[in-house]
């Protein structure tokens, strides 16, 4: 893929919202693709002019079929996936409970495998 010219390339980047993501993001509009953003905040960075946003807990599978089902529908399908969300905890292993060693699990490895199966899904249904 030639990611100088993404003109009429649809690419969902998720964690939009945080700073890498909406840098990605500004990055490949500028490029000239056509974004679906997704992320766990309301708020979105930059201006982006070709974009569609959801927002979402994307650890449940229930949210991530609805977001492919808005993807879809607003994009007719997928080119790509970034998967920019993720969370880090600064605390020692001792200081980390189970709840929080499910949320950090959740978040970087469940989301991921669930929006990866569904891009791929999203891209072989053209």
């Amino acid at each position: 893929m030639d990611w100088t010219s993404l003109t009429e390339k649809r690419i969902l980047i998720t964690g939009a919202s945080g700073s890498l993501g909406s840098k990605i993001a500004l990055d490949l509009e500028r490029c000239g693709a056509t974004l679906f953003l997704a992320s766990r905040e309301s708020h979105f960075h930059g201006e982006l002019a070709r974009c569609h946003c959801f927002m979402g807990d994307l650890r449940r599978g229930s949210v991530v079929d609805d977001m492919v089902d808005l993807v879809q529908a607003s994009l007719g399908g997928l080119d790509a996936l970034v998967f920019a969300n993720g969370v880090y905890d600064r605390r020692s292993i001792m200081e980390t409970s189970e709840n929080d060693w499910h949320r950090l699990i959740d978040s970087n490895l469940t989301a991921a495998f669930l929006c990866v199966k569904a891009a791929i899904k999203l891209g072989t249904s053209r």
